[in-house]
């Protein structure tokens, strides 16, 4: 007798939650608490485990940002607004949400929720596990394999493999980094090379296969206005490599057997939703393997 297969859902959460507030008007709980961030979430959650399946999943959280990528650029993800302040208070209301519903969720202080994802698919896939990682993040599009596969939040149904990594950017996964390292990241406030953009990277990275070999044939590199570039900036393309790699190896994590999605707290997820007036929710939590 063979054991079930296991397939691991990893969920961006903050990535997600930003997306599912934006992309739903305003709605507030009967004692004017908002709630569309929650409402939004749950949707993608739940269309999530109808077309996929999950035996196990896990909600990660960022919990800052590592003073690794802060000391290599003081200005990273400076640019960024602070927090809505309908949104701020849902991430509390998220949080119970999962842990009625039976998801963990993770939240590693002074890490960012790529490196946990990295980390939890890495060590599932390694045990066999088909896995599938939901955010809309370009620098996750590097963990994609085989047994990892990335799904875009406004498109649930679909899975994003190596190939597919290669349709969207270009390159191979194992060279996401060096293509960012590259073009940089505007929504994390890294400057890549200028004059460097998205169809210039992938030019290189098809021409010279990795950054280390295109440094050594820089000479080789036409037009001779990009050649100037690229060596003025190396050190630059060099730290953004360094910040670009996720970590895989995060420590303090839980194990394989702690993602299983549970059953549901059937009573408790009822009281809860009902007091937020999202009765839309509420068919889900009647059968106790669903929502």
């Amino acid at each position: 007798m063979t054991d079930a297969p296991i397939r691991l859902l990893l969920v961006d959460g903050h990535n997600v939650a930003y997306r599912a507030f934006h992309a739903l008007p305003p709605l507030t709980a009967p004692d004017g608490t908002p709630t569309n961030a929650v409402l939004g979430f749950a949707r993608v959650l739940s269309s999530l485990r109808d077309t996929w399946n999950p035996t196990h999943a896990c909600v990660a959280f960022d919990g800052g940002l590592p003073a690794v990528r802060m000391e290599a650029l003081a200005t990273y993800k400076a640019q960024r607004k602070p927090m809505p302040d309908a949104l701020r208070p849902q991430f509390g209301l998220l949080g119970d949400y999962l842990r009625l519903s039976g998801v963990a969720t993770v939240r590693l202080e002074g890490e960012e929720a790529d490196d946990v994802l990295a980390t939890l698919a890495r060590r599932a896939a390694g045990h066999g596990a088909d896995v599938l990682v939901v955010s809309g993040d370009k620098d996750l599009l590097q963990i994609a394999s085989d047994r990892v596969g990335m799904i875009r939040p406004q498109s649930p149904r679909d899975r994003v493999g190596p190939d597919g990594v290669r349709g969207i950017l270009g390159v191979d996964p194992g060279r996401v980094p060096e293509w960012l390292a590259l073009t940089g990241d505007t929504s994390d406030n890294i400057p890549g090379v200028p004059g460097v953009g998205p169809k210039t990277a992938t030019a290189l990275l098809s021409a010279f296969g990795t950054l280390a070999d295109l440094w050594a044939r820089i000479d080789e590199v036409t037009p001779p206005r990009i050649r100037g570039l690229l060596a003025a900036h190396r050190e630059v393309v060099e730290r953004n490599l360094a910040m670009m790699r996720l970590r895989d190896d995060l420590p303090g994590l839980p194990d394989l057997a702690g993602l299983e999605w549970k059953a549901p707290d059937g009573p408790g997820l009822r009281s809860f939703l009902e007091t937020l007036g999202l009765r839309s929710l509420l068919p889900a939590t009647s059968q106790p393997e669903l929502f």
